[in-house]
């Protein structure tokens, strides 16, 4: 990963499928996730883990609010940007420590996270099969793919698959 030296630390070995290997500080969790980590503004420029070719692509700055704030240039949705991250949603705000709540409070927020992160996999999964099937109907009739199509494929296979990771996620 290359990183500026102003930028934080981030866990070399993040394990990016584990939804509990998270910091509490949700722009750090973002910045363990993504790669060529660049100091920009009030906070960082890195290559969007959606897939595409286009480089540094990706702001991350933190809200007044402590959230993790996510735009891509390249007109990622938030959703893929999550998803390719092989996060949820609610790992961009702050959280409380987990420590300090009752266990019945932690169950009910893992099935809030869970329950969360389902919905978004499965509102992805729709538009990302559209796009396997198409391609197979091209290649079926004899049609190549030119290489725009072949990058939209793959970036459709890996949003499957982190889908797939946060569905079967136990």
């Amino acid at each position: 990963m290359n990183r500026n030296d102003n930028a934080p630390a981030a866990n070399q070995g993040a394990n990016h499928n584990n939804q509990r290997n998270y910091s509490l500080n949700p722009v750090n969790t973002v910045l363990e996730r993504v790669e060529n980590i660049r100091v920009s503004g009030n906070g960082y420029r890195a290559n969007c883990p959606t897939g595409h070719r286009s480089r540094s692509t990706l702001m991350i700055s933190e809200g007044d609010d402590g959230r993790a704030l996510l735009w891509c240039h390249a007109g990622c949705t938030l959703d893929e940007i999550v998803i390719g991250l092989g996060l949820l949603k609610q790992y961009l705000f702050a959280r409380q420590d987990p420590v300090n709540m009752t266990p019945q409070q932690r169950r009910e927020y893992r099935d809030k996270v869970r329950q969360s992160a389902w919905k978004t996999a499965l509102e992805l999964l729709p538009l990302e099969i559209l796009i396997v099937q198409i391609a197979s109907v091209n290649l079926l009739r004899g049609k190549p793919l030119n290489e725009a199509d072949h990058l939209r494929l793959e970036r459709a296979a890996k949003l499957i698959t982190n889908a797939k990771v946060v569905l079967c996620e136990r």
